[in-house]
């Protein structure tokens, strides 16, 4: 049955199944051009404003701006809600032409990835975005060490959280690991002072328990 979804016709006859309306085939398609429109707008936003250079502070910055801009996370509520309204009207029209024990079985065998796909969906719309200001042109020049297996496999949220780690090491006197993300050493000073949390501007000693709190987090 799972040979439907890539076949664009409405009557499916498979060598076990045959499906006369073959809603499977409507679903996946949908759910392939409004992820097409998700890419399409993220690698708008990020090369054209940040370019093609993945380790510069600039492609960085155009990214974390696309994943927090309104339309993508439109675009990832407009998923779920599709995927969550297409699930409800198959379920529907698959009880109805069919019986209750093969429907149970359907339910039995398939509930978990169900979930587990339209609860994926939603998520897409709350990506975590970095705690520091990086919306300024210093931390647009920087470079960062990142070789082709970083570029490849890490996504962006955890180079993000590395980061981050970082920068909390380096504003508690240690700044080994800042210093070997980024490509020259000599701009660790300057990613300290453009790089500012939201905390920074709080009653004085937040920043210090925030510190603290992420090495005993580490340390636990």
């Amino acid at each position: 049955m799972w040979t439907a979804i890539f076949v664009p016709a409405w009557h499916f006859t498979g060598e076990v199944v045959v499906l006369h309306k073959n809603v499977a085939f409507v679903i996946n398609y949908g759910c392939l051009l409004i992820c097409a429109i998700g890419v399409g707008y993220q690698a708008h936003v990020t090369l054209g404003r940040g370019g093609s250079d993945a380790c510069s502070g600039r492609y960085m910055a155009s990214k974390w701006t696309a994943d927090e801009s309104p339309v993508y996370k439109a675009l990832a509520t407009t998923m779920g809600v599709y995927l969550l309204i297409a699930i409800i009207l198959t379920l529907i029209g698959f009880g109805v032409e069919t019986k209750v024990e093969e429907l149970m079985d359907f339910l039995f065998y398939k509930i978990s990835p169900v979930i587990l796909i339209t609860a994926n969906a939603f998520a897409l719309a709350h990506h975590h975005v970095p705690d520091f200001d990086y919306d300024n042109e210093e931390f647009r020049s920087l470079r960062f060490h990142r070789d082709w297996v970083d570029l490849l496999l890490q996504p962006s949220y955890v180079f993000m959280a590395k980061f981050e780690s970082a920068l909390l090491h380096a504003r508690g006197g240690n700044k080994r690991q800042l210093m070997e993300m980024l490509e020259f050493e000599d701009d660790v000073d300057m990613v300290l002072k453009c790089c500012t949390f939201e905390e920074d501007d709080e009653e004085p000693g937040t920043m210090e328990v925030k510190i603290k709190d992420h090495v005993m987090e580490l340390l636990g």
